[in-house]
């Protein structure tokens, strides 16, 4: 490859850049989108058609409505030596909060 010349990775067209306009060069670049990792599409896996990421269910009172159940999840959102973030989903009324443990 000349270092006086300019090649398309696309579809390889090569000229030497003294060839090329003197008005302004645009360059428009493509790339595939690359495929999610396996531990974020657990994440955002449906959990019955709703839309929303697979939770588990704890025996846990809403402090808003006082439903006996709460979604929740896990993720660590600070550094590796420190606890994770759970975050908590109520299905009756939808209240969500989280908690540093």
């Amino acid at each position: 490859m000349d270092s006086d010349s300019a090649t398309c990775s696309g579809c390889k067209f090569s000229c030497r850049y003294e060839d090329l306009s003197t008005a302004v060069l645009a360059c428009e670049t493509h790339s595939k989108q690359r495929e999610l990792p396996l531990w974020q599409r657990s994440l955002l896996a449906p959990a019955g058609g709703d839309g929303k990421a697979a939770r588990a269910l704890v025996d846990e009172p809403c402090p808003k409505c006082a439903h006996s159940q709460m979604f929740f999840y896990t993720m660590q959102m600070r550094s590796a030596d420190e606890g994770q973030t759970v975050f908590f989903e109520c299905p009756k009324c939808g209240h969500n909060y989280s908690v540093n443990a």
